[in-house]
């Protein structure tokens, strides 16, 4: 199973920046299938951000539709990676 087909990028909401819901995040991504590839700050804007890959576009749906990830999380980008 290749799981870095899809790469999945994300900012974090402000009042969720650096708490446990960010490795909360990490554990709900293998749930579907996915390894967190990365996390960081933007330095010239300050926003949060994570990443994310999975083997399947299906994984990449289902992880988020999840109520938590959309709670934490706004403005996903999705890439394949061939």
């Amino acid at each position: 199973m290749k799981s870095d087909k899809f790469h999945v990028y994300m900012y974090v909401r402000s009042e969720y920046k650096f708490s446990q819901e960010e490795d909360l995040l990490d554990n709900l991504s293998k749930k579907y299938h996915g390894l967190p590839t990365g996390s960081g700050t933007d330095l010239t804007t300050g926003k949060r951000y994570v990443s994310f890959a999975f083997p399947t576009r299906r994984d990449v749906a289902n992880f988020l539709r999840n109520k938590i990830v959309q709670d934490v999380t706004y403005r996903p980008s999705i890439k394949e990676v061939s």
